[in-house]
């Protein structure tokens, strides 16, 4: 018969584990851990109060150099990153064995949105100063993602205006069918037979026209403020009321309303120098649109 070694997980273990050490040289995490360190985080300050009053806050740089690794491996949940924190030993290295929670880091992703654009800045620009980027050659490339938008409410500008109009009449025929129902006899005497079912009717049908005089305002405002959008071929292209900014994009699975988020890589490296979200499907004509091509890293 075979033997197998003993095995009994019921002795207890302890292990010495220096965090530090997790860190090794020339590890991606470890780039993280020395890059933040050699920021300027004192921008990340103004959102906190609690010089006198109220708990010690986990420090900018903890919650950047966890963010930015846990984004690096395709953790992008609030959640997963909490989960990394308590149980990848890379993660609890960079926060300094601390586990804050999925509401802490999903606060600090969303109320800090300008000072990490800043930090970015920084890091191209220790990059620049290490010979990492050179400026003569780039390579562009986007992906695109739907928006929170309807396709419902895209169109030219006089196509839109075309459904406003179509749904004020729409408004208006209801209306009118009620006030000929209220000056019919014949309808009158049905309206006393059924007089339970037609109420309930009669409050479902002022709903909807609650509800559809809603939505005509919305488009009328919306369309009071909206600019005809052109595209690359300086013809009109549609415009999304709900999210004026996002266009509607050819993808593998069909149009969608959404963004090309383009980035753009210096050949030198493939270091990233700017990355932007374009309402705009092709990326030949986003050159002019991103931001750091003004900067003096390029």
């Amino acid at each position: 018969m075979a033997r197998f070694k003993h095995t009994d997980s019921s002795q207890g273990l302890f292990m010495t584990v220096n965090l530090e050490e997790q860190l090794s040289p020339n590890t991606f995490e470890w780039a993280v851990d020395q890059l933040v360190d050699m920021m300027d985080l004192s921008i990340f300050e103004q959102n906190y109060n609690n010089d006198e009053k109220g708990a010690d806050a986990y420090p900018p740089a903890v919650l950047l150099k966890v963010i930015l690794f846990c984004y690096s491996r395709g953790q992008i949940s609030s959640r997963e990153i909490e989960t990394a924190c308590k149980e990848n030993v890379a993660v609890k290295a960079l926060a300094k064995d601390m586990e804050p929670d999925h509401s802490t880091i999903a606060a600090f992703i969303s109320g800090n949105g300008e000072a990490v654009k800043k930090i970015f800045v920084q890091v191209l620009l220790q990059c620049a100063e290490l010979g990492l980027i050179n400026g003569e050659m780039f390579g562009l490339d986007g992906c695109k993602q739907r928006s929170n938008a309807s396709k419902e409410w895209s169109g030219k500008v006089e196509e839109l205006k075309k459904k406003r109009d179509k749904l004020g009449k729409y408004i208006e025929r209801i209306i009118q069918q009620h006030k000929t129902l209220d000056q019919d006899k014949k309808a009158q005497k049905i309206q006393k037979k059924y007089k339970k079912t037609l109420e309930d009717a009669e409050e479902r049908r002022k709903k909807s026209v609650k509800k559809l005089k809603k939505k005509f305002r919305w488009l009328t405002k919306k369309l009071e403020n909206i600019e005809p959008r052109t595209g690359v071929s300086g013809e009109e292209i549609k415009s999304n009321l709900s999210d004026p900014q996002s266009a509607l994009i050819k993808t593998g699975e069909g149009y969608v309303q959404g963004y090309n988020g383009v980035t753009v890589a210096d050949a030198a490296n493939q270091i990233i120098i700017c990355a932007k979200a374009i309402g705009s499907g092709p990326e030949s004509g986003s050159f002019p649109e991103m931001p750091l091509f003004q900067s003096e890293i390029c």
